[in-house]
């Protein structure tokens, strides 16, 4: 369990909150995405502890966005921000992103192409961008609770399979996004944990 908390759950925050600050950054549009998902994640009440499937909970009274490194060398890794947070703490914060991010196109495009400019020779054409950082957080908290299950079938486990190839297929696309932001010729540097969807 460690590894899909500390490690996948982990770096897909980081991730899709540089995709966020990035997109803010190149595109006037979303100049204010980031305050956005602040205000929303602020406002944000806790899953009662009672529930049958209790999320552990993380209140963020002044935001999410202080969490964000603004230094190249750190936006480019999975680690080096959120520290100090236990490792199931990101079960509750990628559930407050998922239903933060909402459908209305105010933190991130929601079109089945976005096309702008981060240089001025350079284009990034990005298909699909919130169905797909939704779709990686939700596949993520899909395998996250099949894994709570206290005994498995076997169709148990060939469904939990392809959920996990499922969640690997959405972590791939949301890195090759992250990298094409990241205004780098190198699109495989120090984005080294991709690989821990592997060890499932």
């Amino acid at each position: 369990m460690h590894t899909i908390l500390a490690g996948i759950m982990k770096g897909e925050t980081i991730w899709i909150l540089n995709i966020i600050r990035m997109i803010g950054i190149y595109d006037k549009k979303y100049t204010s995405n980031m305050s956005t998902l602040d205000e929303r994640i602020t406002k944000f009440i806790a899953i009662h502890p009672s529930s049958e499937n209790y999320i552990p909970w993380e209140f963020f009274r002044n935001g999410i966005s202080q969490f964000v490194d603004d230094s190249r060398s750190k936006r480019n890794k999975t680690t080096g921000t959120f520290s100090g947070f236990r490792s199931k703490a990101f079960i509750g914060i990628i559930f407050q992103i998922y239903f933060c991010l909402n459908n209305d196109d105010s933190i991130l495009p929601n079109t089945a192409i976005y096309k702008f400019f981060i240089k001025k020779d350079r284009a990034i054409t990005i298909r699909n961008l919130l169905k797909i950082v939704k779709g990686c957080l939700l596949s993520t908290l899909d395998v996250y609770f099949d894994l709570k299950q206290l005994s498995f079938t076997e169709t148990d486990i060939e469904n939990l399979q392809s959920k996990i190839y499922v969640m690997v297929d959405y972590m791939n696309s949301l890195w090759q996004i992250k990298q094409a932001l990241s205004n780098s010729d190198r699109l495989c540097h120090m984005a080294n944990n991709i690989h821990k969807g592997t060890h499932y």
